[in-house]
């Protein structure tokens, strides 16, 4: 395993950063994280952080739960991924939807209001937008 001046080297000259100035953090270095656990995560000088914005916001039950990877797991064997476009669709993503869908309906709008058509999901990687 590279140590973290060589980590922050290659990931200088390799990564490009969103929202940051490359320049300056060329300059000091990008933080290199190395392993997570509940709320809680290490970089590679062996510093314990808080994930306050939990990965950002992408892994809000915490990181480690074993239930999760297992999901993870059977899914990615059975079908890791694919696209919807072109008039397709697979079971979780048709799940994930009648699961999501319901929660667009606010106090402002009663169930009896719409017709369930006007329910739908658009799922993405890593998150999913209701649309009423």
């Amino acid at each position: 395993m590279l140590n973290t001046q060589e980590l922050q080297q290659s990931d200088s000259t390799h990564y490009l950063h969103p929202f940051t100035d490359a320049k300056s953090l060329k300059k000091k270095g990008a933080r290199v994280i190395t392993r997570a656990e509940g709320i809680y995560l290490w970089d590679s000088d062996g510093n314990r952080l808080l994930d306050g914005m939990a990965g950002l916001w992408c892994v809000n039950v915490g990181y480690g739960r074993k239930v999760l990877a297992q999901t993870a797991m059977r899914q990615l064997e059975e079908l890791p991924y694919y696209n919807t476009f072109f008039q397709t669709t697979h079971p979780p993503a048709v799940a994930l939807s009648e699961k999501l869908a319901p929660a667009s309906t606010s106090s402002r709008h009663q169930p009896h209001q719409r017709l369930p058509w006007q329910y739908r999901c658009f799922c993405q990687h890593g998150r999913a937008e209701l649309y009423p």
